[in-house]
């Protein structure tokens, strides 16, 4: 699958198909921290017109994808919980669906 297409099966699985979802890439450039191997991925919700933006500075995957938009999904979660139910979600995709 490609990034549009994780995106629309995880905004509809769950349940925020009326959150629009965009995609930017950024340049690794952008990106400051203490390590050579510095990456983000990230979002920014506007829960006013319902959209958001995932921003990355790398190749996304599946799992990238989902905890993002648990983030959307969830503000108030913790990393820890977004983290627990990204790893829960996809180890039940991968079990079937």
């Amino acid at each position: 699958m490609r990034v549009i297409e994780f995106v629309k099966y995880w905004k509809d699985r769950l349940g925020i198909n009326d959150y629009e979802i965009t995609v930017e890439k950024i340049s690794p450039m952008q990106v400051v921290c203490d390590s050579d191997d510095c990456t983000l991925v990230g979002v920014i919700r506007n829960q006013e017109n319902h959209t958001a933006v995932i921003y990355h500075s790398r190749r996304l995957h599946e799992d990238d994808i989902l905890h993002e938009l648990l983030h959307v999904k969830h503000p108030p979660w913790t990393e820890d919980q977004i983290n627990q139910e990204t790893i829960r979600l996809i180890q039940l995709r991968k079990g079937g669906d």
